[in-house]
């Protein structure tokens, strides 16, 4: 016999418990949790998700009969969190930074790209590269990306169509 619950990460053990009890007193149509585990022999714990539903109760509304599935989700937990760390680097940079798609379009930026822009990030997003940041460079950029898939420089970039600042791309 092995006691599962033990293994459950403390943190977690109310939350599958009250899940557990809500779907076997017939107050959920299924059962659904993500939880910790941590097994004896592994220097940490594991991400396990479990669904299932009970398909059978006696005459008083008991469950008899419960079927479901569980299955390791460690992996998609650990690829949540670097997107979480990743968003907050790019989110909580003190510098400008934004995303071109293939089409030399921008896919998303920063709140500081979209102050020195002086634009709503919805404003931007869409946008061409030299619609965005218009530039008497504009030529030269374009060849560089053209031939080698990217450039980095300085600039002298214009916003609002007449105020001149510098800006350094990488």
């Amino acid at each position: 016999y092995i006691d599962l619950e033990a293994w459950v990460d403390a943190a977690d053990r109310a939350l599958v418990r009250l899940a557990l009890r809500a779907h076997l007193k017939g107050r959920t149509r299924f059962y659904h949790a993500r939880y910790r585990l941590h097994r004896p022999d592994a220097d940490r714990p594991i991400w396990l998700e479990d669904s299932g539903r009970v398909i059978s109760r006696d005459d008083q509304g008991r469950p008899q009969r419960m079927v479901g599935t569980r299955r390791d989700i460690s992996k998609d937990m650990r690829l949540q969190e670097e997107l979480r760390l990743s968003s907050s680097l790019f989110n909580n940079s003190p510098d400008g930074v934004f995303v071109l798609g293939s089409d030399q379009r921008l896919r998303t930026c920063n709140r500081v790209f979209s102050q020195i822009i002086g634009r709503q990030k919805s404003q931007l997003v869409g946008q061409g590269l030299f619609d965005v940041i218009r530039t008497e460079q504009r030529n030269r950029i374009a060849q560089g990306m053209t031939n080698n898939g990217r450039w980095q420089g300085e600039i002298v970039a214009l916003r609002d169509g007449h105020h001149r600042f510098p800006m350094r791309l990488t």
